[in-house]
């Protein structure tokens, strides 16, 4: 095994679990539920609506600062 290959006992490789990648699955349905949700009940649209961008906002930052990793 080449020298580069091999990790010493502080260099230990970690992957550490991708907020974007979740993000990616959660949206799409969280706006199905969204879409239905004012469907069934139109004065739920105002609130549907300010919780769904408060939470594409701030993932959004997130993604900018990594306040969460």
């Amino acid at each position: 095994m080449p020298a580069c290959d091999r990790l010493n006992s502080t260099q230990q490789e970690t992957h550490p679990m991708r907020v974007t990648t979740v993000v990616h699955y959660v949206l799409p349905f969280l706006a199905l539920v969204g879409g239905a949700m004012i469907l069934l009940v139109p004065r739920l649209q105002n609130y549907v609506v300010a919780i769904y961008l408060m939470l594409v906002g701030v993932m959004g930052i997130n993604s900018l600062f990594h306040f969460v990793r």
